[in-house]
């Protein structure tokens, strides 16, 4: 198993560019629940309308992204009990997403698979930048690792949505719904059909429209021949904090089940949990360590 659910974070549309660290405590669990009762509350928000807001905020939060890095540990445990731990720094550089693995186990990596780390790295980087400059020329959008991304009113035609409500979630007011395929609407290649075949709830802060929380389940399973195969009741749960009053970046990731890729390293069976920390802001080319409320 080596970071299944990372990349898949960093894929899901709606959520990210995160979807995605001074040093900084992430809450081990998330604490949340229902709004009190208020003497006029305030009526909900269309939900296609606030996502489109939430498309906007996502495209802002990623411009500022350029300015951090941060560490991403995942611990992997497979249905023998064997656990691995993977360290990466994740930086942006123009838009760009580089991953860098930089400790394995709890030790730096040698010098020699250092080296080959950052030529994977690199190479990793200029294919990336490829996809981007083809998918833009062909008048696409893709996320920060040049993978196209699916439309947010296209999302919107996968999913059937379902009751919307009013939470706080880590002191901060949040607009929560349920997803669920539409399946009156066929998906179209394999993104969409990985994307339908997810559903669960999103978190979205009320104050700066962006996903706070998102948590799914794939409840029948997908396949698509030898290419791609996700067993029943694979999912996660993905949390996101804001980091100085001017960016939300990924906090907690964990994730359970099985899927397998063609062709493709990563993997998952059994359970990854990832926790973000270390989040660093450069200005002027000075590296400056921030602080993220608890």
């Amino acid at each position: 198993m080596k970071r299944f659910f990372l990349p898949v974070l960093f894929l899901l549309p709606l959520a990210i560019p995160a979807m995605l660290r001074a040093q900084t405590a992430v809450p081990a669990k998330s604490q949340h629940t229902v709004a009190p009762a208020a003497a006029a509350p305030a009526p909900l928000p269309d939900i296609p309308t606030l996502l489109h807001k939430v498309e906007i905020a996502r495209q802002h939060n990623a411009t500022v992204m350029d300015n951090y890095s941060f560490d991403a540990t995942t611990t992997s445990r497979d249905p023998s009990g064997h656990t691995k731990t993977e360290v990466i720094e994740i930086t942006y550089i123009n838009g760009v997403r580089l991953e860098h693995l930089i400790a394995r186990d709890g030790k730096p990596l040698p010098p020699e698979d250092a080296e080959k780390e950052k030529e994977r790295s690199d190479k990793a980087m200029a294919k990336a930048k490829e996809r981007i400059a083809k998918a833009q020329s062909k008048g696409e959008v893709t996320d920060a690792n040049g993978d196209t991304l699916i439309s947010l009113d296209r999302l919107l035609q996968l999913y059937t949505i379902t009751n919307p409500r009013r939470e706080m979630l880590n002191g901060r007011s949040s607009i929560v719904f349920d997803f669920a395929a539409n399946h009156s609407v066929k998906s179209k290649g394999i993104p969409e059909g990985v994307m339908q075949s997810f559903s669960g709830t999103i978190w979205i802060d009320e104050k700066d429209s962006e996903i706070a929380k998102m948590s799914g389940t794939v409840p029948q399973g997908y396949g698509f021949g030898l290419i791609i195969n996700i067993s029943k009741g694979t999912g996660g749960t993905v949390e996101f904090m804001p980091v100085n009053n001017e960016v939300w970046l990924p906090a907690r990731l964990d994730g359970q089940g099985h899927a397998r890729f063609l062709l493709v390293d990563d993997a998952l069976d059994g359970t990854e949990s990832t926790v973000f920390s270390n989040f660093h802001k450069f200005q002027v080319s000075v590296d400056q360590t921030v602080s993220v409320p608890h």
